[in-house]
């Protein structure tokens, strides 16, 4: 029996722009599972579990921000979106099945003003 594939990406930047986040570091890493440029690539296809987090700034914007997990810039993961109109911590967790060489990507919708730091990003195959 295989091990699971598991990842833990974080940035210890923040953006204040909309567009997928950029993580910086990886670790703990499963040879699975490797860091890109977009977010995680997965090189086993199962079930995995996902999890983000990412602290917001709404400062004093009034409008709507968002974050949602995206794969492959083609399937937008829509239990994975949350929102908020004022400045808190989010955080969501999904299963989704993955084939190999699926990019998992978190992308921040921000309007002006708003601003988002210590985001991560965890997959952890469950099967």
């Amino acid at each position: 029996m295989l091990a699971p594939a598991y990842a833990y990406a974080y940035t210890t930047s923040g953006g204040n722009e909309s567009g997928t986040v950029r993580f910086e570091i990886v670790t703990p890493r499963h040879d699975d599972i490797e860091l890109t440029p977009e977010g995680l690539k997965v090189l086993r296809t199962g079930l995995y579990q996902i999890s983000y987090t990412a602290t917001v700034d709404a400062g004093s914007a009034t409008s709507t921000a968002s974050f949602r997990i995206d794969v492959n810039d083609e399937i937008q993961v829509q239990p994975s979106m949350l929102e908020t109109t004022a400045s808190q911590h989010l955080a969501s967790t999904l299963l989704f099945s993955l084939l190999e060489g699926d990019v998992v990507k978190l992308v921040a919708d921000l309007p002006e003003g708003y601003r988002y730091t210590n985001a991560t990003l965890q997959l952890l195959q469950v099967e």
